[in-house]
């Protein structure tokens, strides 16, 4: 008979990518690759650019050189990283989680021909703990490379690594990206409603499971004190890039959350001493929104079960009033 199947791996026991290399296996290119053509097509980044990156990263993040963070990163990663500076020079207090250097470990560059060029990178963060992963962007020829998304993992947690093909990553098929765009959306309206979506395992999500709840806390108000709303939006949804696993498929993703409050006249919310970011402690609002971010990665199985893995919740911009 048949040796049975080997089971699927959980994401706590599935191999994770870093120093030890990366598990390749054998992988059908996705069908709008011309097989004929891929001699044309390059890598989007080599080891050698990746690691001049990070060079120009790390000096940036440590502010061991001149590099503003403007030059090597973009999108909702220089956006909390923009804020982190603004909440430290409104508080004077430092982030509990200053960044810190990392070495680039695993290159997942896709096979392109044309710009805009994208690759995941996975580094070990010089504080240790499991692989960070990063995704690298570039525009056009005339722009530099961008780390768009970044995700530190918790200690001990694993992620599903992607295939690779003649040493370049796998670009995932339309079935994997429509269940992954699929459950992102899910992740979204969860995001906004608390409700979680069924067959996604949020164990590892971390912040995104404080989305639903993050901002001001108005349980106890009377109904008449004014209004409170929450939406969330994927951020950058076009580039949210899916490379193919045995299993079916991963990304980096970030989803950005916002409560608007506003305050009827005769009312107002009272700051706790402890401040709410750049909010200062002790101030009277009428009026506010409170975005925050977590970004994560999504792995999505062809069974229909899906995977977070995150980090902790980052506040991306406030604005208030006072009466």
């Amino acid at each position: 008979p048949a040796p049975p199947p080997k089971p699927k791996p959980t994401a706590r026991i599935a191999v994770a990518l870093g120093l030890a290399g990366l598990v390749t296996a054998c992988a059908q290119l996705p069908a709008e690759i011309d097989q004929a053509a891929r001699g044309a097509l390059i890598p989007a980044i080599t080891s050698d650019r990746a690691e001049g990156f990070f060079e120009q990263y790390n000096e940036a993040v440590t502010g061991a050189g001149a590099t503003p963070l403007a030059d090597v990163e973009g999108g909702a990663l220089l956006a909390t990283s923009q804020f982190a500076v603004e909440e430290e020079q409104a508080t004077g207090v430092a982030p509990e989680q200053p960044p810190v250097a990392v070495t680039p470990s695993v290159v997942l560059s896709p096979q392109v021909g044309e710009y805009p060029m994208w690759a995941v990178v996975t580094g070990q963060s010089s504080a240790g703990g499991a692989p960070s992963w990063f995704l690298l962007s570039r525009e056009n020829a005339a722009s530099p490379w961008l780390a768009t998304l970044a995700v530190h993992p918790a200690e001990g947690t694993a992620v599903t690594a992607p295939l690779t093909a003649d040493g370049a990553a796998v670009v995932a098929d339309d079935a994997a990206v429509r269940r992954g765009d699929e459950v992102l959306e899910a992740l979204r309206l969860y995001g906004e409603t608390g409700e979680e979506p069924e067959g996604v395992d949020l164990a590892y999500a971390d912040g995104l499971t404080n989305l639903p709840d993050h901002g001001l806390q108005l349980d106890t108000a009377p109904p008449e004190f004014g209004t409170a709303t929450r939406s969330c939006a994927i951020e950058s949804p076009d580039d949210v890039h899916w490379l193919q696993t045995e299993y079916g498929a991963v990304a980096l993703a970030s989803i950005s959350c916002t409560q608007s409050v506003t305050v009827n006249p005769g009312y107002s919310v009272v700051i706790e001493e402890a401040g709410l970011g750049t909010i200062p402690g002790g101030s009277q609002i009428s009026q506010a929104e409170i975005s925050q971010n977590a970004t994560f990665i999504l792995s999505v199985d062809t069974d229909g079960s899906a995977t977070v893995v995150g980090q902790r919740m980052q506040p991306i911009g406030m604005t208030w009033s006072v009466p």
